[in-house]
């Protein structure tokens, strides 16, 4: 929508949060120049937001801060939990819940026998140290690499 402005109207200056920044970041202080005769529907006020997934017209505070900017979240606050709870479910594996085969690996803490819990937990704690010893003999021949 083009504001022409006519010789006996005067614009008003209505805040919106239309505009984005470079980085892609919505800024709330933006004026847009408003002729006076324009509905007060029309024109978004300066203390509400369009929800991006709903496209529902709702107050600030119905939406989440973002942590760094200080700035609105595009979802309010209902779609964002919904969107949220969505992505919890699609990350766990259902198949995997689901499938009869063992695990991987086996579960130390799973196992009631105590003789084979302390065998698991001895070859780990092999598994561990010899990983460990890797890493230093691989950092010593880094340094003497270095010195040299």
């Amino acid at each position: 929508m083009k504001n022409i402005r006519k010789p006996a109207e005067t614009l008003l200056f209505v805040m919106t949060d239309t505009s984005v920044q470079p980085e892609g970041h919505q800024c709330l202080s933006r004026q847009t120049p408003v002729l006076e005769a324009t509905e007060a529907s029309v024109c978004p006020s300066p203390l509400t937001k369009r929800c991006r997934r709903c496209q529902r017209e709702l107050p600030l505070s119905n939406f989440y801060l973002k942590n760094r900017l200080h700035t609105p979240d595009s979802y309010c606050k209902t779609c964002r939990k919904e969107d949220n709870r969505l992505r919890r479910k699609q990350r766990t594996c259902p198949a995997e819940a689901e499938s009869s085969t063992a695990p991987r690996y086996p579960l130390i803490t799973g196992t009631d026998d105590p003789e084979l819990r302390m065998s698991l937990i001895r070859h780990a704690l092999q598994t561990v140290r010899a990983s460990v010893l890797r890493k230093r003999k691989r950092r010593y021949e880094e340094e003497a690499r270095i010195e040299d």
